[in-house]
């Protein structure tokens, strides 16, 4: 990491006028450090969301407004994340070591951000292409993905800004649906709101009865109910028709973890047909960001309304909580459902085992339901005597 540090310093080495370094959090914040320090400069942290505790700064370290920021990245694909962070120190020059080229550099040159990049994709090909560590029909399959996947991001507009940060704050959950446009979103914080619970159970069983069963009976204590139904071994249509049929009794969000990972095309099939036909009863659905903004506009594509895709912020869902192991000897690692809000930021917590394993489901319910949204008030009621 140090020498490729060095020959990205070079880059900008007496061609660019900066006074301090941040890295796009939070994955190039060692670069922008290893940097700092081998060149005896400052280096600031940029937080993603203002925190609760500690010294509440969105900028920590020693920044004075009107100084000139070089930010740091690692890897682009459409810039977004970048065009994010010079705003917020006020940037115009970024130092990257990978550039994938889908379009990240001509996004960021309309808003007047200027890259200074190690390499980019095509190179990197052709330098393992020369060493035979790839052949030519790999090299070619990569670059016609990335050409078939640009990615054309719109700059959100000032308005829009305030929006999102309005919905972002701690607001009580019925505020928070009033200022959405997008329906499953302002559906969601109803429920929440009216049911006072911010509980998805994470239903990871592998028979229906079991699946139905934990719906009925935790379907009044939680807001979401998270599936994957693909580990179901006796599924049916019908099984996912009672599914539904228990969601409206209970109010309740239906959540598909797929993770969605492929090609569009093949997302596209996945989601609508196939077994499980997804498209048909999941409301949520998860999608790799790997694959490009290919994933989205194929599933944006089958939807009736593009008003699923309007963007009412951001709202945290965290998993792995549990409030009595630390974990299991599979890499899960636990934390506790106030951690999870109070620290963690989590509008939402995903539990799991802590319900399905539990003596009693029902009781373990209620019990994560309190703390959860208690914990969310308690915030509330912090950052209010904090202003």
């Amino acid at each position: 990491m140090s020498d490729i540090c060095k020959q990205m310093y070079k880059l900008v080495e007496g061609v660019v006028q900066f006074d301090i370094l941040c890295g796009v959090p939070y994955a190039a914040l060692h670069l922008a450090t290893c940097i700092a320090n081998d060149h005896g400069l400052n280096n600031v942290l940029l937080r993603k969301v203002v925190k609760q505790y500690g010294t509440g700064k969105l900028i920590e370290g020693v920044y004075k407004e009107g100084q000139k920021c070089l930010v740091v990245e690692d890897v682009m694909v459409s810039g977004q994340g970048i065009y994010e962070s010079c705003e917020g120190v006020e940037a115009t020059d970024v130092l990257l070591v990978l550039d994938r080229e889908q379009n990240g550099e001509r996004n960021l040159k309309k808003q007047g951000i200027r890259l200074h990049c190690l390499i980019r994709v095509s190179e990197a090909l052709d330098i393992l292409l020369k060493h035979k560590r790839i052949d030519a029909e790999l090299s070619n399959e990569v670059m016609r993905f990335l050409k078939a996947n640009p990615a054309n991001i719109p700059f959100t507009k000032a308005e829009d800004h305030q929006r999102t940060s309005q919905i972002n704050k701690l607001l009580p959950f019925d505020e928070r649906a009033a200022l959405c446009s997008n329906p499953v979103s302002k559906k969601l914080f109803t429920i929440m709101h009216k049911k006072h619970t911010n509980l998805c159970l994470s239903a990871d069983v592998t028979t229906v009865d079991m699946l139905l069963k934990l719906a009925d009976q935790v379907g009044p204590h939680i807001c979401m109910l998270k599936t994957h139904v693909d580990i179901l071994e006796d599924f049916t249509t019908s099984a996912v028709t009672q599914l539904v049929e228990l969601s409206q009794k209970h109010n309740f969000v239906i959540f598909e973890d797929r993770k969605f990972s492929d090609i569009g095309s093949t997302v596209k099939q996945q989601y609508a047909g196939g077994l499980y036909k997804i498209a048909d009863w999941s409301e949520v659905t998860t999608a790799h960001s790997i694959p490009g903004p290919g994933i989205v506009q194929a599933l944006q594509a089958l939807l009736q309304s593009n008003a699923y895709h309007n963007t009412d912020g951001l709202y945290l869902l965290y998993c792995r909580v549990k409030n009595t192991d630390k974990g299991d000897n599979l890499g899960q690692q636990y934390v506790n459902a106030a951690d999870a809000v109070m620290l963690r930021g989590a509008d939402i917590i995903i539990v799991g085992r802590g319900i399905t394993q539990a003596a009693d489901p029902v009781a373990a319910a209620n019990e994560y339901k309190n703390l959860g949204y208690e914990s969310y008030e308690n915030l509330r009621t912090q950052q209010k005597s904090d202003e």
